[in-house]
């Protein structure tokens, strides 16, 4: 039975649980580079190589540095679950580095206009 205090009700509360729903946090699932050579640091890369965020273990011994398009990755030890992707007209500095790939082609570079995407 619809009363005049559920009314009341109904009116009041609807817009409080739209703007608590508004106000809750949102899980962004950010790629770990772990660089322990052990844990899969290729969505990490990707989104490194990419200019997407990612999140670097304390314990990484790798330097990563990135401006434009050139990448330096050295002084590390990644093991690489997929294939990582990179644009053509990209630079990759690697040096000092070792990997263990568990797919048959570690990088694989690709032309610009593409449909590849490079962070997925």
């Amino acid at each position: 039975m619809i009363t005049r205090r559920s009314i009341l009700f109904g009116l009041i509360a609807a817009p409080v649980v739209v703007r608590a729903g508004l106000c809750m946090p949102v899980h962004v699932d950010v790629p770990w580079i772990i660089g322990d050579g052990i844990h899969d640091d290729a969505p990490g890369l990707r989104a490194f190589f990419a200019g997407e965020r990612y999140r670097a273990s304390k314990a990484l011994s790798a330097t990563l540095f990135r401006s434009g398009n050139i990448a330096s990755v050295s002084h590390g030890r990644f093991h690489l679950g997929s294939t990582l992707f990179m644009n053509r007209g990209s630079i990759l500095n690697w040096s000092h580095l070792s990997y263990d790939a568990a797919v048959d082609t570690a990088i694989r570079i690709v032309p610009e206009s593409s449909n590849i995407p490079l962070a997925t």
